[in-house]
């Protein structure tokens, strides 16, 4: 009984792998191949498959093939994704705090500067600048609510979300 080379093996598995190929082919693809083998092998190999998933890990099945190829592989991706879900969450925090810091900043700003306006409103109506009192309490009033207006129609925005 003769023993087949490792070199054999391999030219008999690669037969087994174009076959298993074009076992999982439509017909329609199979048709369109062309009937020498040399250039079907060659259309075979330049065929590709692409795969896409959603979410942060495959699905189970290639977990397990990650883990089958290399044990331990399946709980690093899974920890993978864990860590930049943690991160994620982090930069949300920080982007929130950011924004409620600011706009409580300009809150604040905003009524220092109507304070400090009324002011000086009060002031020029004492000093009996009855023109300069109204055209500075004036403006002082309408910036006053444009500004309340749109940081309430703002807040009404956001719980439409």
């Amino acid at each position: 009984m003769m023993k087949k080379s490792k070199k054999d093996n391999k030219k008999d598995k690669g037969i087994d792998i174009f076959k298993e190929i074009e076992k999982n082919l439509p017909k329609e693809v199979l048709d369109k191949l062309p009937e020498n083998k040399e250039e079907r092998k060659s259309f075979l190999l330049a065929m590709s498959e692409s795969i896409s998933f959603n979410g942060p890990l495959p699905p189970p099945e290639y977990l397990h093939g990650y883990e089958q190829t290399l044990p331990g592989a399946a709980d690093r991706v899974i920890s993978m994704a864990e860590k930049e879900q943690a991160h994620r969450h982090k930069e949300e925090n920080k982007i929130i705090t950011t924004s409620i810091s600011v706009s409580i900043l300009g809150l604040v700003f905003g009524f220092i500067l109507v304070v400090f306006f009324g002011y000086i409103t009060l002031e020029l109506g004492k000093a009996g600048q009855t023109k300069s009192c109204i055209a500075v309490g004036a403006t002082t009033a309408i910036l006053a609510s444009i500004f309340v207006l749109r940081q309430w129609k703002g807040n009404k925005e956001s719980r439409k979300d």
